[in-house]
Formats: structure tokens, C-alpha cells, sequence
């Protein structure tokens, strides 16, 4: 399909070239008419090619889009299931360590703006500052023989560990995606065509500097 676009536009833009170059004086001499069919078959061949070009060019933005947004979703699935673990892991702990009040108050506090973050760049900032907070509440179970003996407690240790293994390989899935788009909607002559049709660059979902990961406890 681009070779057929670019043949098309090279075959209008001679058209073109060849309607707007005056006729020669021993030549017999074209009418208005005959230059306007010239120039209308050439804009025609050239906006042809145009769009032989462009459709594939959009087709793979639409694609890589899509995966994007496919992506996205397994991270949403498996966010959502962490941040029921949580819940019930605060849960638990609130049971056997009630005085550690304000980490308590302070993760859910954490899980319930994480949640309702509207964009990814910020959805990842308080993501992180919640898996941080974990860590911390995961550090203060280690102080608490009954707790760290609880067949609840280490279960849901054990399922929260499996859930941030999914979402770590869910996040590298998605950044990977949106380098894809990110450099498409950049290169020549994609760029023309993404422009056009409002493809824009998408963020990344970053893990904390340190690639901080929710800690796995082994209860």
C-alpha cells in the first residue's frame, strides 16, 4: 500500500508540474479545460496517495493504542484486587494491634485516594506512597507473634505478594506499549497523521524511584 501511495503521488505531482509549465510555441497550445482536467487528475492521484500512505500509518496508531489501553486495564484488574487485600489485611491487624492507630488511618487513607486518582501520572504517585505505607504496616506485623501466625494474616500475605507480582509485570507490559505510541506519534511521517487525527503522547506508570515493589512477607 505505500508503494502504490507513493507512485500515486509522484504520478499527481507530474500531472501537476506538467499543468502549470507552459506549452510550447510549436506544440499545439491546451485550453483552460484540458489544463483544469490536468490539475484535477493530479490532485486526485496526489490526495490518493496521501491517503494510501495514511491509512496504515493510522491503522498502527489505532493498534498500538489499544494495546495501551488493554494494557491499562490488567493494571486496573489487579489494582483493585490489592486494594481489597488491603482492606482486609488493615482489617486483620486492627484486630490484633488496635494501638497502631494513625498507620492504620493513614493507609486507608492512602488506598482510598490512590483509587480515585484521575489520571496515571497521579494514580502512580499515590500508588506508590500507598506501597510504601504497606511496607511499613507489614514491618509492624513482624512485632506481633499472633498476628504473624494468623492462617488469615498469611494468606492474604500470600495473595497480596502474588498481586503485586502481577502488577509489576502488568506495569512493564503497559510502559512497554506506551514507548511504542510515544515514539510513533514523534516519527516522521507518522507524526503528520497523529497530528491530524489528536494521537497524542501517553504517560508512563512509574514505579517509585528505588523501583520500590510492596514488600513480600514470608509469615
Amino acid at each position: 500500500m505505500k508503494i502504490v501511495g507513493i507512485i500515486c503521488i509522484i504520478l499527481g505531482l507530474i500531472f501537476l508540474l506538467s499543468a502549470v509549465i507552459p506549452d510550447k510555441p510549436d506544440e499545439p497550445q491546451r485550453g483552460i479545460g484540458v489544463r483544469a482536467i490536468i490539475v484535477l487528475m493530479g490532485v486526485v492521484l496526489t490526495g490518493g496517495g496521501c491517503a494510501f500512505l495514511a491509512i496504515p500509518i493510522y491503522n498502527n496508531l489505532v493498534r498500538s493504542r489499544t494495546i495501551v489501553q488493554q494494557s491499562w486495564a490488567d493494571i486496573d484488574v489487579n489494582l483493585k484486587r490489592r486494594y481489597d487485600l488491603i482492606d482486609n489485611l488493615v482489617a486483620i491487624v486492627r484486630g490484633y494491634a488496635a494501638h497502631e492507630k494513625q498507620t492504620l488511618t493513614d493507609i486507608a487513607a492512602l488506598r482510598s485516594k490512590a483509587s480515585t486518582s484521575s489520571d496515571v501520572a497521579n494514580r502512580a504517585a499515590n500508588e506508590n506512597r500507598l506501597t510504601s505505607a504497606l511496607g511499613r504496616l507489614l514491618v509492624i506485623a513482624e512485632a506481633y507473634p499472633d498476628l504473624k501466625a494468623s492462617m488469615n494474616f498469611a494468606d492474604l500475605s500470600s495473595q497480596l505478594r502474588t498481586t503485586e507480582d502481577r502488577i509489576a509485570a502488568a506495569r512493564e507490559a503497559y510502559n512497554a506499549a506506551v514507548t511504542v505510541i510515544n515514539i510513533l506519534v514523534r516519527r516522521f511521517p507518522d507524526i503528520l497523521v497523529a497530528g491530524v487525527c489528536r494521537f497524542q503522547q501517553m504517560p508512563f506508570f512509574r514505579a517509585a524511584d528505588s523501583e520500590q515493589v510492596a514488600p513480600h512477607p514470608t509469615f
